[in-house]
């Protein structure tokens, strides 16, 4: 049984941390060590995640100063002693198997990638199950399918999914703490040179919440344009020079990633 640390960074959450926290305390995984990185929160978040602490031995906060969720999650990083890392936002939810099941295929490749479903709060509906890309239950991907990743919105995300912490120790793998856009993405792409196989799952294994009128959709971006070529620049490189993927793989990325850049500005 391998030991998995699920980080998560949490900034004034008090509304949500609850939730997410339920469903973390629910997992039926056995071997599971949940990181809470409070960074610098000036609601009761700290509060909360504590008296969940005090009645979960498998929950620890680490309280920090506010930096920012990329220095949350490097924090984390550096406090986890699982063999495998799985990330979550605070105001998101995991099914009660989620570790389990992704566990269930850790020896078929380095990066295990879980569906997930999206939850609108407050929503009467039934969270909507999000279309992978293939047919069958559980699919082994391939470096050369980098662009099916991106276009099926399976690589600018790292919620949902399980890393090997060696892969990032050893090859110094951090989120940029520069930056609060896109951060997701570019370590994503500092990770995926050590994958030689992925394995993607159609069952879900996130909730992803979200509540009208907040989060990125809404917020204003300075210099998006920019930043969205920096983005361009950066998996051109990965596809040509550190993945080398055919002419045919790489117009596909940079297609998808100029029209990505062009429905920003819009």
């Amino acid at each position: 049984m391998e030991k998995v640390t699920v980080i998560v960074p949490a900034y004034n959450a008090e509304k949500d941390i609850h939730r997410c926290l339920d469903s973390i305390s629910r997992q039926t995984y056995p071997d599971l060590e949940v990181l809470i990185i409070n960074d610098g929160s000036t609601d009761q978040t700290e509060r909360i995640c504590q008296e969940y602490c005090c009645h979960c031995d498998r929950l620890r906060m680490i309280n920090g100063e506010h930096q920012g969720v990329s220095a949350a999650r490097n924090l984390g990083i550096r406090h986890a002693q699982g063999k495998y890392l799985f990330f979550m936002d605070a105001d998101d939810e995991l099914p009660p198997r989620s570790i389990e099941v992704l566990m269930d295929h850790h020896t078929k490749g380095e990066w295990i990638i879980g569906n997930y479903k999206m939850n609108i709060i407050p929503g009467t509906g039934q969270p909507e199950l999000h279309l992978q890309y293939f047919e069958e239950e559980v699919h082994c991907g391939e470096r050369s399918e980098l662009p099916m990743l991106c276009v099926s919105r399976n690589f600018n995300r790292i919620w949902g999914k399980l890393y090997r912490k060696d892969i990032i120790a050893v090859n110094n793998i951090q989120f940029d703490e520069s930056s609060d856009y896109g951060e997701d993405l570019l370590f994503n792409a500092d990770y995926f040179p050590y994958v030689n196989t992925f394995v993607i799952l159609k069952e879900a294994v996130y909730i992803y919440c979200c509540r009208f009128g907040e989060g990125l959709g809404t917020r204003y971006i300075k210099d998006e344009w920019d930043i969205q070529i920096r983005f361009c620049s950066y998996l051109e490189d990965l596809c040509r020079n550190r993945l080398g993927l055919g002419q045919a793989q790489c117009d596909q990325m940079n297609r998808f990633y100029f029209d990505q850049a062009c429905a920003a500005l819009g």
